[in-house]
């Protein structure tokens, strides 16, 4: 019984990153581009996202940054920028 509690746990995790495509696609319409993706990311999105993938990429203005692309079934994505890229 433990063993299944924890595959659902973690087939429920694996879910809440959503596609790679998914997170590119949504990145390269807000115009950013060397786009790296990152897993899932704990903290930064709304209680009602479904997915939460960490990002490094360069944005419009040519800057590296880190942030988090959210999102959920039903409705758009939404790019949140969170420091500077180290």
């Amino acid at each position: 019984m433990r063993a299944l509690l924890i595959a659902a746990a973690a087939l429920a995790l694996a879910g809440c990153t959503g596609s790679p495509d998914w997170a590119t696609n949504a990145l390269s319409a807000y115009g950013f581009k060397s786009i790296a993706l990152g897993g899932w990311a704990m903290f930064g999105c709304d209680d009602r996202d479904q997915f939460h993938r960490a990002f490094t990429a360069t944005n419009p203005t040519g800057q590296r940054v880190r942030g988090v692309v959210c999102g959920g079934w039903l409705k758009g994505a939404t790019v949140r920028i969170t420091g500077a890229a180290q």
